[in-house]
Parts: structure tokens; sequence; C-alpha cells
């Protein structure tokens, strides 16, 4: 067979390679959309706690086996804060936890009040901005008034002549009288908390952190003064302890008891 001429061999050739190298022709676009990354916003943080400007003081109560037991407290200079008696509105399906009073209040500390009998009544005298809420009970216990800017603990007669009472919590026994601990009973070791006055006149919440203390136990850690590792309370009453003792200072400290109260003291901005 005969041969194509060298040239029209070469034109050949030469077409193929064009037709090699040209770029392959691009596919029509496709009718399915392609997903747009979008941009995603930040996550709100969550809000920080707060913090209570008051300080939390500690104190060592005597050891125990192989623990660190200390009462906690909180110092209130009544002419920079006010203290308030909240009392429940009803019955005990209104009462409330510290913690809850505090996040409610937005108080810089609160601290459980008085007892109750076993049918959830509160007990003894109650005022709450100048408001009597539960009438003074026939007993020795002494009551915590405010008057003013002016803390007081006095005794069952001495309230009974009082006027102007601002805020009042009844209860007892006495712990520290004249900047001595009280002759006290001996009782067992349990959760405790307290409201004292120290020698200016401010007022002290206290009470165990998350562990138990003898009356006189914790009276002693009242009554011993600052520089000693002490609370230097001149006067101080003891409230509701056991499982009722709770004791709140947002963001500081949070004793939480194991039921709702029917009043508290809270510190107030």
């Amino acid at each position: 067979m005969a041969r194509p001429p060298i040239d029209a061999r070469r034109s050949s050739l030469l077409a193929l390679c064009l037709t090699a190298c040209r770029p392959p022709t691009p596919a029509p676009p496709s009718s399915v959309p392609v997903a747009t990354p979008q941009a995603v916003p930040p996550t709100a943080s969550a809000a920080p706690e707060p913090v209570s400007s008051l300080p939390l003081l500690r104190a060592a109560l005597p050891p125990g086996v192989n623990l660190t037991r200390e009462v906690g407290a909180v110092v209130v200079d009544l002419r920079a804060h006010r203290l308030q008696v909240v009392a429940a509105s009803g019955g005990a399906s209104t009462w409330e936890r510290s913690d809850a009073v505090a996040a409610r209040l937005g108080a810089l500390a609160v601290i459980n009040g008085g007892y109750f009998d076993e049918q959830r009544h509160p007990l003894g005298w109650v005022v709450s901005n100048g408001q009597q809420r539960i009438a003074r009970r026939a007993n020795r216990w002494p009551c915590f008034v405010v008057q003013g800017q002016r803390a007081r603990i006095v005794s069952r007669q001495t309230a009974a002549n009082l006027s102007d009472v601002q805020q009042a919590v009844q209860c007892g026994p006495r712990l520290v009288e004249d900047g001595r601990p009280t002759q006290l009973k001996d009782s067992p070791r349990a959760a405790r908390s307290a409201v004292g006055i120290d020698d200016q006149g401010r007022v002290v919440l206290a009470a165990t952190l998350d562990t138990a203390a003898t009356l006189a136990e914790f009276a002693a850690v009242l009554a011993r003064s600052r520089d000693r590792g002490g609370l230097g309370c001149q006067e101080a009453l003891n409230l509701d302890g056991g499982p009722s003792t709770q004791f709140c200072v947002p963001g500081r400290a949070n004793v939480s008891g194991l039921y709702a109260m029917p009043t508290h003291l809270a510190v107030l901005p």
C-alpha cells in the first residue's frame, strides 16, 4: 500500500498534537447549589457569679481528728450597710434557704434566724422593717434588735420597753456577754450560727463552716479577740443551729443547711 507523502504525514501529526494539548471544555454549571459557610455567632458567656464585697473572716475551732474546723463570719457596719430581718410571708411553703434569699435580694450576706416548732410555726419575737411579724415569746430568750444604726442584744424584759425597733429576732441562749463566754450547759457538737456585736458596735454574723462545735466551743471563738484568732464579740446570741444552720456570703461561703427557714438576717448594700 502506498504511503502518504511526508508533508501530509507531518500535517496530520501536528493536528493530533494540537488536539491533545487543547484544555478540556468546562462542564456546564451544576444545578445543585453549593453551601456557603455561615459565620457562627459568638456564644454568650454565662454571667459571672456575684461576689460579696464583705470579706469573710475565718476563726479556728479546737481541731478535731484530722480535721481543720473553722467558723466563718462577716462584720457589718450599720452606717454603711442595712441589716434586715427577712420573714416568710406565710406558711412553710413560703420559707426559703439563705442562698435563695441572697439571690433574690442581692444581699451581701445572709444567715438563718430563730427557731420553729414541730408544726412549722416560727418561735420568738420577729420584727421586719418596723412591722411586728411574731409576738415576743414569754421565756428567757434574749432579743437581737436594731434601732436606726444601733444594734443590741437585750433581755426579753428590756425589749418589751423599747420603741422604734426596726428589726428584731428572739432566740437563745446568749453565748457572749460583756466580752466573755456565758456559762452554758453541755451540748453535743453540731452546726452552729450566731449574731454578735463587737466593741465598735458592728454586727457579726457567724457560722461553722461545714463542721460542728459545742455551744461552749462556739462561744469561745466568738468572744476571743481578733488578734488572738477569734471574732472579738462583746455580745453574741445563738441562732437556730444543727440542720437549720445556713450562712451565705455570695462567692465566698455557702452553708446550705437541710431545709428552708422562716426567718433570716440579710445584709443589704
